[in-house]
């Protein structure tokens, strides 16, 4: 009972995935809006009645009026960067629970023009309502949460009224319903879960990809740079006056290469330990830095 509860459950814990699915549904909410503004036209006409303007004509303009601005707010949305993880967190759990109250708000609607409606007129509200229910949660399918509660809410609304309404003549159609609802939450899970994997890969892999770098970048500092100094070796050295010397419009005599020795450093070693040399050459590299321009270059060719 507990796993079947989970379904419904939001979760928003892990921030890119939130991302991920705030991202889908940049593009999926507004086909849904439209598609259900499509379904709430088709309806205004099959089932427009002049003597009852407020169900027939006032009630649908105002669920497209709503069903627009919404798709235009998700339109406008851009780049996910722009929101914290809380924002997010808040942005899909009103989408929940606006899926909900958007999903009932519009059953509520077809039933009541559904009781006046003629015979021909009942057979396309079905129809219509059952294609919107299929559209909802497929277009929700990436938010879990909110597939699940549009795929539940919109069958038992659909089961309650027609299963009894018409002396049960539309409780097949009801129980099929209820079938296809089933099957929905059943890919609806597939699909999520799917989707949670790519996410996971996505970010597995962009991990790895950083600390391929990192290391790649800590192996190039380790071959161009001398260990006890901090300052470039050798090979570094030649490279930069490799680059130095292809550079074009460089002046004649405007480069100037000194070499600086320790004499008595084999001294110092000997009497003061190894120790006591390598802090003086870290003193002496130290000291060098302070006093070089900014556009000079100071290496240790003697290091390894």
């Amino acid at each position: 009972m507990r796993a079947f509860f989970r379904l419904f459950y939001l979760d928003t814990s892990d921030p890119e995935l939130m991302r991920a699915q705030f991202s889908s549904f940049q593009g999926h909410i507004p086909l849904l809006y439209v598609i259900l503004v499509c379904n709430t036209v088709a309806i205004t006409v099959t089932s427009f009645n002049a003597a009852a303007l407020v169900k027939t004509l006032l009630a649908p303009i105002a669920i497209s009026s709503i069903a627009m601005s919404r798709a235009i707010w998700w339109l406008r949305q851009g780049d996910t960067q722009k929101f914290s993880d809380a924002e997010l967190a808040r942005h899909l759990w009103r989408t929940c629970l606006l899926a909900v109250i958007m999903t009932l708000t519009f059953n509520a609607w077809v039933i009541w023009v559904y009781q006046d409606a003629g015979a021909y007129a009942r057979s396309n509200l079905t129809f219509f309502l059952a294609l919107s229910q299929v559209s909802t949660v497929f277009c929700l399918m990436t938010l879990r949460a909110a597939a699940m509660r549009v795929s539940v809410v919109s069958t038992i609304a659909f089961a309650l009224y027609f299963s009894w309404v018409e002396g049960g003549q539309l409780l097949p159609q009801s129980l099929v319903l209820c079938c296809v609802c089933i099957g929905m939450a059943v890919v609806t899970h597939s699909f999520n879960r799917s989707f949670s994997e790519v996410v996971q890969s996505r970010r597995t892999l962009h991990i790895r990809q950083l600390q391929t770098e990192k290391l790649s970048e800590e192996n190039r500092r380790i071959a161009f740079s001398d260990p006890l100094s901090g300052l470039p070796n050798r090979r570094e050295l030649l490279a930069r006056l490799d680059r130095l010397e292809q550079r074009q419009g460089l002046l004649a005599n405007s480069l100037a290469i000194v070499f600086i020795d320790l004499d008595g450093f084999k001294t110092v070693n000997d009497e003061h330990g190894h120790h006591a040399g390598d802090e003086l050459i870290r003193t002496v590299c130290q000291r060098l830095r302070e006093q070089c321009p900014d556009n000079a270059i100071l290496a240790r060719v003697g290091g390894r």
